[in-house]
Formats: C-alpha cells, sequence, structure tokens
C-alpha cells in the first residue's frame, strides 16, 4: 500500500474514537497540555487517556514533549486543525 492511503487508513483509525476527537480539540484550544488536565477534562483514567495519546502520537496528529519527568502534549501541527476544520464544515453542511 502506497505511504498516502496508509496515512489515510491510520488517520482514520485515530479520529474513529469520541475521546481522542475531545482530546484534538482541546489541545487546538489550549496548546500544549499534561495528562492530568487531560485526564480531569475527560472524565477518562489516566490509562485511558495515555492509550489514547499514545494513537495520537503514533498517528502523527499529536506530538509529545518532555520536560524532566513531565509530559506534555500538543497537536502536530496546524495541519491537523486544518483537517478537523474540513470535517466539521464538511459535516455540518
Amino acid at each position: 500500500m502506497n505511504t498516502f492511503k496508509q496515512g489515510l487508513k491510520t488517520l482514520g483509525r485515530a479520529l474513529n474514537d469520541e475521546t481522542r476527537i475531545n482530546i484534538l480539540y482541546y489541545l487546538i484550544q489550549n496548546g500544549d497540555t499534561n495528562v492530568q488536565t487531560l485526564v480531569e477534562h475527560t472524565n477518562k483514567s489516566q490509562t485511558s487517556i495515555s492509550h489514547h495519546l499514545r494513537i495520537l502520537t503514533d498517528s502523527g496528529l499529536a506530538k509529545l514533549q518532555k520536560q524532566g519527568r513531565s509530559h506534555y502534549y500538543s497537536i502536530s501541527d496546524k495541519h491537523v486543525e486544518t483537517i478537523l476544520q474540513i470535517l466539521k464544515d464538511h459535516f455540518s453542511e
């Protein structure tokens, strides 16, 4: 399978969960965020949030930045925000 098709497949899997979409929108609105803040925002367990963040980072939608013992997550780049806005516009029509 070519890289583009594989990327779409990976993107589809990553966006196939309401919690992950919620996390992405939170990261877009708030920037660098730690796991505990996302746990509080989503009312999910730390294990669950870590699992979702792993999928988002593996798919290239989010990135991890380590600062000492703290881990902060953010969207990987502006393309993620653009993709989500296009999808939101598409499904809002």
